[in-house]
């Protein structure tokens, strides 16, 4: 398998949500923390993108998330734990 890539080149466009009173931690280049908390763009249809903590410096320059059902289109609705994502 050889060695992995370097983090910096593996790690990029995340957004990592940090809660009040907790330490906000280094992140290579490209990647954001936020005490905002996220709101996604519309979970009920199973689009994971951020709606609110804006990001678009990815490495395919859409905003930070993930739009499952165009992802995944073989994925249906029902295997969507709307629960679990809820904050």
């Amino acid at each position: 398998m050889g060695v992995p890539a370097g983090l910096d080149s593996r790690y990029k466009g995340n957004v990592m949500y940090v809660p009040s009173g907790d330490k906000t931690q280094v992140f290579p280049v490209h990647n954001y923390a936020s005490t905002v908390p996220f709101v996604y763009a519309a979970p009920n249809t199973g689009n994971y993108q951020l709606a609110t903590t804006y990001c678009t410096d990815t490495s395919d320059g859409k905003l930070a998330g993930i739009d499952l059902f165009k992802s995944l289109p073989h994925v249906g609705t029902a295997a969507v734990p709307l629960a679990a994502v809820s904050h």
